[in-house]
């Protein structure tokens, strides 16, 4: 009714005034009772029609779009999608333009970049750069829409192409909207089925990941389709819940999916009074009119998601089976065991503490056996968190803790999926642990959406963790080291994943780009033979913990970098310390040229004797080098050549010329020398023995971005040598006489051979390789050419050579070579 509004056009503004005029509301009788007392489908109708608006329901942000946007000035977000928005201003009233429109379903990603600038990255591959100072804002309520749209979608969207001329599978291009055609099909299968373009098809999983779909606003026809199976009575009263929140209520839920009645049924017990799981349907005459006979059943669903003090009957969803229903039912009372909400039952002389902790053990053991349990527990977890004012205090804090412990191993199906997400994301009562709970809720729903990525965790919990997760104590501080022996301690939980450890300390470092941060791992050096263990990022860290601890072994985590695709940027002072460590004895290891001092090449000689100086400048040490610590300044191989004086005396003379050198500067040029190296970052392992006529005796074998590599243990000649697009698989196994042995399957469709490496360093190999290859299916890098190995300006400073196209080594195929995480000690 008032013209000064600049989020309607002057189209929306009579479009709006006709539906008002219709129903007789005017400025002059808004405030009549009459007017006030409109049917609730009038108000309902007026709110729907302000919502089709464009910019009415819309929160604009103030952005700068630069040269791809320049006339963009507003960023709107809304329930709808996105929109760059221009302020136009007239003389009599001011106007929004809108320059372009965008829905959640064809954004992909968002990125947050260190300037502040927000990178929306679309599925057309179009990529919008705005820059605001409320970028982190934009992207967090931009997440937040794209999630509750995905709660109840059944389309994905391809993250990458498909293309197979198999007619049984789906092909489809990246950023395609994918309409999943069974029924309960989970993204945790390997395999889904779905429809694109009129076709029908199975595809695998890991190609998708799950989008809104086209139209994915939920309205009221939607939620009609859904009601069907239930009375038509308590459709309406379904239906006003859903429209007039506009969320997935509990109660909507267990008015769908819960037990019809759960007064008819009682759970029958054994002669001891065990639980036998058969039920028994209790017949009741039926009193009073049927409006209140649904006014009774409505009442009933509303107690059923609310705390009880007394053990279950039945179970809650329709489980079929006896023994499905009496393990439900077991669950349940030993979760109120576990809440202080029942005795706890002792066996056998259990110690009481123990016996309460086994109540845990039982609950996950249970759910493994009985997959179909998980929803259940979940649906338990909700009623007894919720309207908890048992006479125990700690009733419900220990029941939000089991909450977090439970999400951290199991995820509930999509059936449940946007229920529960309602549930840890809406409002508690306010009480005095309001804080608390919202705190809890929110790690519960973290430890979910993680658990979708990671698959949950895999390995029993300890005792001592469950203890402490249900005594309050949630996190455990946990030291993590860098090369060069420093250390660094971060807080991680139940459902931390080694990915979470890897972006936090990261951000530590000053790195926010997730592909830079793709490139460093986290690492588990066991004191027992020395050994190195590789994690992978969906790894939990309290799965790695227990399974050391059982093994009762002293181990330690290591932060390193271990791909090396893209060109180092030095993010901050520690980010330098850092790299600078993990370089400086990978360089001391490697053979940049041999010889001794008058035989080496000038430009070797300037090389070495520059990188010497510059480390010299980095320890800030003020004495003069002294030839003692030539070999912590010079590559090995060169030093025991020979001629340690002149080199002393060279190093000794360049030193002079760093004299006003910081230490931070000396780390960063060396990082920016030894970074210029060829094959800098190949990681070494020894290989006892390889299969077939080209390797007689044990070798090296490296690898790096620019694949792998087999060297001679003595000159170093390259042996064999196979670049990523020719691996075609690598695999593990033990021979019956305990060797373990490494497959690398080389080669293409038509013609593939397999090397079969002997080696105790198996594991570290094949997750270097996968992640390697990983790395340039996603697209994310190319496999570097081979000229680019040894590219023609540095070849006077390496004198190596590309390896030649035949086997058989020859003494000019010399590679630089470095022993990145030889041992432990290396960065210990």
């Amino acid at each position: 009714m008032s013209n000064n509004c600049v989020r309607m056009t002057k189209k929306d503004r009579l479009r709006m005034q006709m539906l008002l005029d219709k129903n007789g509301i005017t400025s002059k009788n808004l405030k009549e009772k009459t007017v006030l007392q409109h049917k609730a489908s009038v108000k309902k109708e007026i709110v729907s029609t302000a919502q089709t608006l464009p910019l009415y329901f819309t929160r604009f942000f103030p952005v700068t779009g630069g040269i791809k946007n320049p006339k963009a000035e507003l960023l709107g977000v809304s329930h709808s999608g996105i929109r760059l928005v221009h302020r136009q201003y007239e003389p009599t009233s001011d106007q929004l333009i809108i320059l372009e429109s965008f829905k959640f379903s064809e954004i992909v990603e968002l990125k947050v970049t260190q300037n502040g600038t927000l990178r929306i990255h679309l599925s057309n591959d179009m990529v919008i750069p705005l820059y605001t100072n409320r970028a982190a804002q934009i992207k967090s309520m931009i997440e937040a829409y794209i999630i509750d749209l995905e709660r109840d979608s059944q389309h994905v969207r391809a993250v990458k192409d498909y293309i197979t001329q198999e007619s049984t599978l789906l092909s489809f291009h990246k950023g395609d909207i994918i309409k999943l055609a069974g029924v309960g099909q989970s993204l945790n299968s390997d395999w889904l089925y779905g429809m694109l373009h009129g076709k029908t098809g199975s595809f695998p999983s890991e190609y998708v990941v799950p989008a809104s779909g086209p139209d994915a606003q939920r309205n009221t026809k939607e939620i009609s389709r859904n009601l069907l199976g239930i009375p038509i009575k308590m459709q309406n009263i379904i239906q006003e819940i859903a429209v007039s929140s506009g969320k997935f209520s509990m109660l909507e839920f267990a008015m769908r999916h819960f037990r019809e009645s759960h007064s008819d049924y009682e759970m029958q017990r054994k002669r001891n009074g065990s639980i036998s799981g058969s039920l028994r349907f209790i017949k009741k005459p039926f009193k009073g009119k049927k409006s209140k006979q649904t006014q009774r059943s409505i009442e009933e669903y509303e107690e059923l998601i609310r705390f009880s003090n007394s053990p279950l009957q039945v179970s809650l969803l329709k489980l079929s089976g006896s023994e499905v229903n009496k393990a439900a039912l077991e669950c349940f009372l030993a979760l109120m065991q576990v809440m202080g909400d029942y005795p706890v039952q002792i066996k056998d002389k259990t110690p009481k503490e123990k016996a309460y902790l086994n109540c845990v053990h039982f609950i996950l053991k249970t759910c493994v056996q009985y997959p179909e349990l998980v929803d259940e527990i979940f649906c338990h977890l909700i009623k007894q968190t919720t309207a908890n004012h048992g006479a125990k205090k700690k009733s419900c804090v220990c029941g939000w803790r089991m909450f977090v412990f439970f999400s951290s191993y199991f995820q509930p199906t999509n059936l449940l999926k946007p229920y529960l997400y309602e549930y840890l994301s809406s409002p508690h009562p306010d009480d005095e642990q309001r804080q608390t709970f919202q705190n809890l809720a929110m790690t519960c729903k973290m430890n979910i959406i993680r658990g979708y990525k990671a698959g949950g965790r895999r390995i029993p919990p300890l005792y001592l963790e469950i203890k402490n997760v249900i005594e309050g104590r949630m996190t455990k501080r946990q030291m993590f080291y860098f090369p060069g022996n420093m250390t660094i301690t971060k807080k991680v939980m139940a459902g931390t994943t080694m990915m979470d450890v890897i972006e936090d300390i990261c951000q530590e470092l000053n790195i926010v780009e997730s592909e830079e941060i793709e490139e460093y791992s986290i690492y588990a050096s066991v004191e027992k033979n020395n050994q190195i263990v590789p994690l992978k990022h969906k790894d939990y860290i309290m799965d790695v913990i227990t399974h050391f601890d059982c093994q009762k072994v002293e181990y330690s985590f290591i932060f390193k970098k271990v791909l090396w695709y893209r060109p180092i940027k030095i993010q901050s002072s520690l980010h330098a310390v850092v790299l600078y460590n993990q370089m400086r004895p990978e360089y001391l290891h490697s053979i940049p040229a041999e010889g001794d001092y008058n035989s080496i090449s000038p430009d070797n000689k300037w090389l070495i004797i520059q990188l010497a100086a510059l480390q010299h400048r980095a320890d800030d040490k003020v004495d003069v080098p002294i030839i003692r610590d030539l070999t912590n300044l010079i590559p090995t191989v060169i030093v025991d050549a020979g001629k340690k004086q002149q080199w002393l005396n060279a190093v000794d003379d360049k030193l002079q010329t760093m004299k006003h050198m910081s230490k931070e500067e000396a780390m960063m040029a060396f990082i920016e020398h030894v970074e210029k190296l060829p094959m800098t970052g190949s990681n070494l392992f020894v290989i006892k023995s390889v299969s077939g006529a080209v390797v007689h005796e044990s070798c090296v074998l490296a690898v790096s971005n620019y694949g792998i590599f087999l060297l001679d243990k003595k000159t170093k000649d390259c042996i064999l040598k196979h670049p990523f697009t020719e691996i075609v698989s690598t695999r593990r196994l033990r021979s019956a006489q305990n060797k373990w042995f490494v497959d690398v399957k080389c080669g293409n469709l038509m013609v593939q051979k397999v090397t079969r490496l002997e080696t105790e360093q198996g594991s570290e190999i094949t997750t270097l390789i996968s992640q390697y290859i990983q790395a340039q299916v996603d697209n994310k890098y190319e496999q570097p050419p081979e000229t680019d190995v040894i590219p023609e300006r540095r070849k006077k400073i390496s004198q190596v050579r590309s390896p030649p196209s035949s086997p058989q080594p020859t003494s000019e195929n010399k590679f630089f070579w470095s022993t990145n995480g030889k041992i432990a000690a290396e960065f210990r």
